[in-house]
């Protein structure tokens, strides 16, 4: 009989061992915390002037005509209205920036929301872009919405005391000189975690809210002695660009398990490094030198243009 018993308690100390082992990995799993679900792009909030259009220049455009249609071929749309501050008779010309309409279609159609915010009144934005043609006889207006255009009017003052991400020269057109504003993304209305703000100006950023730009400013081929050279080819394709790195952020956001806020800042500015992890955000400093031109930015944006939804090069 004690021949027997050997096994048997061998056989009963491995069950315990085995049944101890797996009580303390499942307190283990309970006890660390989960990695962050990815938060992918829900929004895209688009500056106007040198974003999705440009004043026109008689040196560089095609001369203006008398006719509408015709200026409109070369995607030439004319604002004439009052400034409602001001009550001045303004008339203005602008050259619609490449692929602009081709890019929110696509977008659009991978469920992205699209929202317009620029320092110029209302009347302004919905003459220009009730002009501009999109698909099935309808106008770039009538894709984005009026109620997704957020203006002068949504604009943020700053006061006296108030931090400043980096100098703001904008200020309302008054008599006199009317306040210092910034481009505010209000967070009742935005998920600052899925939003992405593509402005050419670091400046309108607010206080906190530098990772979410995806600048079009002044872009890094070459440097010499701290001049900037900024090459036609980006120039003529910054929407393209754009949309290059989105995809490599969001990637990044899926591959981190991180925000697209946090993947964006990571990725564009090559940091490497993670945001603070506070509920705030406290002041961001944007690195001194301006993104590193990334050529396959230009690929990955043009691929996803001509793509259909559903497809490798969706979001």
């Amino acid at each position: 009989m004690k021949a027997l018993k050997r096994p048997f308690s061998l056989g009963l100390l491995i069950l315990v061992t085995w049944l101890a082992t797996g009580v303390q990995k499942l307190v283990a799993q309970e006890a660390s915390p989960k990695p962050p679900s990815s938060q992918k792009l829900k929004t895209v909030i688009f500056d106007a002037d040198e974003t999705l259009w440009t004043r026109h220049n008689p040196q560089f455009n095609p001369a203006l005509s008398t006719n509408p249609k015709e200026n409109a071929k070369f995607g030439i749309y004319q604002a004439d209205y009052v400034d409602p501050d001001t009550q001045e008779h303004v008339k203005e010309t602008y050259v619609l920036q490449p692929h602009v309409v081709e890019v929110i279609q696509r977008l659009q159609q991978e469920k992205i929301q699209i929202y317009l915010f620029t320092w110029s009144p209302l009347i302004r934005n919905t003459q220009v872009l009730s002009q501009i043609p999109a698909d099935k006889g309808q106008s770039l207006l009538d894709l984005i919405g009026e109620d997704h255009i957020l203006n002068r009017r949504h604009l943020t003052e700053l006061k006296e005391g108030d931090k400043d991400s980096e100098h703001s020269f904008f200020r309302i057109p008054r008599k006199g000189n009317g306040p210092f504003m910034k481009k505010r993304l209000d967070p009742a209305l935005f998920d600052l975690e899925t939003t992405v703000l593509i402005d050419d100006y670091r400046s309108f950023t607010y206080q906190g809210q530098e990772a979410n730009l995806l600048w079009l400013g002044p872009f890094q081929s070459e440097t010499t002695k701290g001049t900037v050279r900024i090459p036609q080819d980006y120039q003529n394709n910054r929407l393209v660009y754009a949309m290059g790195l989105l995809q490599v952020a969001n990637q990044y956001a899926s591959t981190h398990q991180v925000s697209f806020r946090e993947a964006l800042w990571a990725t564009q500015w090559k940091s490497g490094k993670s945001l603070p992890d506070v509920s705030d955000r406290p002041h961001i400093k944007f690195p001194i030198q301006p993104p590193v031109a990334d050529r396959r930015h230009y690929s990955l944006g043009t691929d996803f243009i001509a793509s259909i939804p559903g497809g490798t090069c969706g979001f």
